[in-house]
């Protein structure tokens, strides 16, 4: 083992998700990817700051089950390569990611909340569907759960239930009660 194994596998240079040892925790740090690739692997709720473990590989090229927050993913290799990580012991301090705000969609179940803004605009935006229905800021909300693949979140608000996209949860800021 050569003297990048090491340096890879201390955290102290992130490496592709390809790279990452099965069953160890690791914090995405950034990706290599364009804006094609940033939609969707976000859209699977892989996002800057989120730990991930590699639970299984397929063969040596194939695809790979990780588990983020409380659901598992299957990644191909290709998409799994553009994913850059530390291990979650080396990272100091929180890494920041492309929302600095706390929303909806990083609840885990359990989890109460208070709505402080929906974002989002035009005629038929989220945040009129949800002024629609009663929902708007200062309304509290708690998490009942997560699919397996963490769409649709189901959230209990003003006594019903209501399933939210993960792009419409991500769009609804809210703090801790």
């Amino acid at each position: 083992m050569g003297p990048r194994f090491w340096r890879d596998h201390l955290g102290l240079d992130p490496m592709s998700l390809t790279r990452a040892p099965t069953g160890q925790p690791f914090v995405v740090v950034g990706f290599s990817g364009g804006r094609r690739f940033l939609h969707q692997i976000m859209g699977m709720g892989i996002m800057r700051g989120s730990e991930v473990t590699v639970v299984r590989r397929n063969g040596a090229g194939g695809s790979m089950l990780v588990a983020v927050g409380e659901g598992r993913i299957v990644l191909g290799r290709g998409m799994a390569h553009k994913v850059l990580v530390k291990a979650a012991g080396s990272i100091d301090g929180p890494v920041e990611g492309p929302e600095k705000t706390k929303t909806l969609f990083d609840l885990v179940s359990g989890d109460r909340a208070r709505i402080l803004r929906i974002r989002g605009g035009g005629s038929n935006s989220i945040r009129q569907r949800l002024l629609d229905m009663g929902v708007m800021r200062g309304t509290e909300v708690e998490v009942e759960r997560h699919a397996p693949l963490g769409d649709p979140v189901e959230v209990a608000v003003k006594g019903y239930h209501l399933a939210l996209r993960m792009n419409e949860a991500r769009e609804i800021e809210v703090e801790d009660i």
